[in-house]
């Protein structure tokens, strides 16, 4: 299969959009497909090499910290992507790049492929931080994510608490639970890691008896990092051996490490801001527990990261930590302040033998969450797809040899039902003079489903005369049952009766 992956965050950025498309790209390469990346300008990205290994970068600006915002549309790329013959769209974003992906899919007319990776909800306070419109954003983000779940063929969700959110929201669409799976290789304990960690642990100030807890991912209010220091505070009034080493940069960081000074732990709180992502695992495994207060995961692969590097993990009750996080077993969750305190405490009175127990049963869980796994629950989807849409072939593959003009290809739409075929190869070649323009096509009118054209009204004399009625005759009689052999009725409403369950 040829494949385009469309996302606004992708390697060398450390976030869990990035690594989802980043491992699910050279898994599916491994498997045999070809596959491409169309993402967002980085500072940090070789722009040359990469195009060698498949992956485009188009213009964008910063947004929001470390976050990136590119070009919507670009009809040289829209060119570019009729040669590449794509299969299938995967998106990975909502925004730009998400909006270019669900353009090119509609052009094309292949299976469009969405992976909802962020609850939107949870963020609206980046957008509009003023308290008294917090409800009104919060609607505005449920709405955006059903109309874009709802463009989309299938729609991919990592946990089943995200697929609820959705069905809740309003989202008909088939959805299918796959979670994110992780290079684990990156992150399993490899010979002369206990030399390297009690190195690390010196340079950071930290002796072989401190129980250190370690926090990786993105420092933002929506993490509940401010949370987490609250309930550091209290514990480590009880355990004089408990430190916290924060790893990870993000909006907030200023305002979480001013909190940390507030209430007094400079000395048991230390921050050292991101690292590159081939680096990670090491940063894992300098601690002995994962923690974390968030509850606006929709997978939280830094959970799996942990669990992969052999540290148990202590984690704020969520529903993504279902089948994750078993507490006795692999980590423990809490609700409030005093059952962190709690969990703290009972660290402490941890032997060797205990330590080693939690992290084999860490290794052992992670093992569920291959990248090999995840790569081929996602391809089993893509083939469904295919296996439904190959009998409707896309407009241009069906006007073969038709020098259709540039602006033609750049619309984001299917062309009016009542656009005669015979205007398409008139103006698609040299034969049109130079100042003339191409006419007007009426788009596709939009709403849950494909709604064809209405026929144009019959010409009045004066106006068409001979010629408006034969336009009128080859639209209605012929161009129509081309047009509907090109696009079937592939989208239906949620009421339809053979709807597949999700």
């Amino acid at each position: 299969m040829k494949i385009g992956l469309f996302t606004d965050s992708y390697y060398p950025q450390i976030n869990g959009v990035a690594t989802s498309v980043h491992v699910l790209k050279q898994q599916l390469e491994a498997d045999g497909h070809r596959v491409y990346v169309f993402t967002t300008t980085d500072p940090l990205a070789d722009r040359h090499a990469e195009v060698r290994q498949g992956v485009f970068r188009m213009r964008s600006i910063p947004v929001m910290s470390e976050r990136r915002l590119g070009v919507w549309y670009s009809p040289r790329m829209v060119h570019f992507f009729t040669q590449l013959d794509l299969d299938l769209v995967h998106t990975h974003t909502e925004f730009s790049l998400g909006i270019f992906g669900r353009t090119v899919a509609r052009l094309l007319n292949v299976p469009l492929v969405h992976t909802y990776h962020t609850i939107y909800e949870e963020y609206t306070h980046f957008v509009i931080p003023i308290q008294a419109f917090g409800g009104l954003a919060r609607r505005l983000a449920r709405q955006f994510s059903t109309s874009v779940c709802n463009i989309a063929d299938r729609v991919i969700v990592p946990t089943a608490k995200v697929r609820r959110l959705l069905r809740s929201y309003g989202v008909y669409r088939p959805i299918a639970v796959i979670p994110t799976g992780l290079r684990l290789d990156r992150f399993l304990p490899a010979a002369g890691d206990k030399e390297l960690r009690e190195k690390m642990r010196a340079e950071l100030g930290y002796g072989p008896d401190d129980l250190l807890a370690v926090s990786v991912g993105r420092v933002s209010r929506e993490k509940g990092l401010d949370v987490l220091l609250e309930a550091f505070k209290q514990a480590v009034a009880v355990c004089p051996r408990l430190y916290l080493l924060v790893v990870g940069s993000g909006p907030d960081a200023q305002e979480i490490q001013e909190l940390s000074r507030t209430l007094g732990l400079e000395k048991r709180v230390q921050f050292v801001g991101a690292k590159p992502w081939d680096e990670i695992g090491r940063w894992y495994r300098v601690g002995d527990v994962f923690v974390s207060a968030s509850r606006s995961e929709t997978q939280g692969l830094t959970y799996i990261e942990a669990l992969a590097s052999g540290l148990p993990v202590l984690a704020r009750s969520d529903a993504v930590l279902e089948g994750v996080v078993d507490t006795g077993v692999n980590g423990w969750q809490w609700d409030e302040i005093p059952d962190f305190v709690d969990r703290c405490r009972q660290l402490e009175t941890l032997d060797q033998a205990d330590w080693a127990a939690y992290s084999q049963a860490a290794l052992e869980k992670a093992e569920r969450y291959s990248v090999e796994r995840y790569a081929a629950d996602v391809a089993s989807i893509y083939q469904q797809l295919l296996d439904v849409k190959e009998p409707g072939r896309t407009l241009i593959r069906k006007l073969e040899g038709a020098k259709l003009d540039a602006r033609l290809l750049a619309l984001s739409r299917p062309l009016s039902m009542s656009a005669s075929l015979e205007q398409l190869l008139d103006h698609g070649g040299g034969e049109r003079g130079r100042g003339e323009r191409p006419p007007r096509l009426r788009r596709l009118r939009q709403s849950r489903r494909l709604v064809p054209a209405r026929r144009p009204s019959r010409p009045t004399a004066g106006r068409l005369g001979s010629a408006g009625r034969r336009h009128r005759r080859l639209s209605v009689e012929h161009i129509n049952r081309s047009f509907r052999a090109i696009y079937p009725r592939s989208e239906r409403r949620p009421d339809d009766k053979d709807r597949p369950e999700s």
